[in-house]
This record gives structure tokens, sequence and C-alpha cells, in this order.
């Protein structure tokens, strides 16, 4: 062995004789000032100690999302088709129809259209009927105040014969919403 060989040899051991140390025993190397990785520490446990001192606050915004929704879902139409919707808006729309005392005399169950990335689809549905002005006012107000999220999108109104100018012939569009 020559000299220069020993001499790298005895060199190579002393780096890796300082790397043990410096791995093993850092905390006799914290004389060259503060370690910036100790301070980082610090401030990422503060941070987590915030959030899960969070966690009442985070438990009760999420019952009252759980309440917002189960109410959510029961302004949707029954049925997972557009089909049993366009049904249930039938049956809603009898009852409301029986209630004030009108006459439907036809309904027509329009194309179904989906909202892009809602997971909704529009049920419309269109009804004829001839009534009264009173009984065309109440049959309105129920539409719009139905605890189904069924809305009014056209109206087209005709006085439906001279002999009776009360008399009001109607065709009105509505729709609902069923979820995917």
């Amino acid at each position: 062995m020559t000299k220069e060989r020993k001499y790298i040899l005895i060199a190579g051991c002393l780096f890796i004789f300082l790397g043990l140390i410096y791995r093993f025993y850092p905390f006799g190397f914290d004389s060259f000032g503060d370690s910036p990785g100790i301070a980082l520490k610090l401030k990422k446990i503060q941070k987590y100690t915030g959030v899960v001192n969070q966690k009442s606050y985070i438990e009760k915004y999420l019952t009252k999302l759980n309440k917002v929704y189960a109410s959510s879902v029961n302004l949707f139409l029954m049925g997972s088709t557009p089909a049993l919707g366009a049904v249930d808006i039938q049956n809603t729309l009898n009852k409301i129809a029986q209630k004030v005392g009108a006459d439907i005399r036809r309904i027509d169950i329009r194309k179904a259209k989906k909202i892009e990335n809602a997971g909704i689809t529009r049920v419309p549905v269109r009804f004829s009927m001839t009534t009264t002005t009173r009984q065309l006012r109440d049959m309105i107000f129920h539409i719009e105040s139905s605890p189904k999220l069924i809305r009014i999108i056209n109206i087209q109104l005709s006085v439906a014969g001279k002999k009776l100018p009360e008399s009001i012939r109607s065709t009105i569009t509505v729709e609902g919403f069923i979820r995917e």
C-alpha cells in the first residue's frame, strides 16, 4: 500500500466517522446556530394543534350540513327516472286541482333535460285546463308553494268563450327535478 492510498483511506474513515457523529449526536452541533428544521416542525405542530382544536366547530358545521342535505332531499320528485318523476308531478297537480275545484283536461309529459355536472334532471310537464280567474290564481299559488320543488316555466292564457268571459283556458308548463 502506498502512502497516498493510506492518506486517502484515513481521510475517508475520518469523514465517515464525522458523519456518524453528526447523524447520531446532532445535539452536539446546535452551537452553530438555530436549526431551521426545528422551527418548521414547531410551526407544523402549532398548525395541527389549531386544526384539532377546531374539531367541535367542524362537527357542528357537519351536523348543520347534514340537516340541510336531509331537507333538500325532500324537495326532489319521487322516482329515479323522468317517467316516475312526471307521475309524481301529475299526482301533485291533480291534488292541487282538486283542492281549488279545477279540472285538468290534458297532461303532456315533455322531454327530460339533464343539468350538466349537477346530477339533476329537469322533468317538464304541460297541462291544460279551463278555470275561473280565482281558480287559476289559487292553482298557481299552490304549485309555487308546493313542498316539492316545482316551478312554472310557461303560461299561455286565452278567454274560453264569449258567453262566459270569466272562464280562462290555460296551458301551463311546469318542471320538477329528480336526482340521478
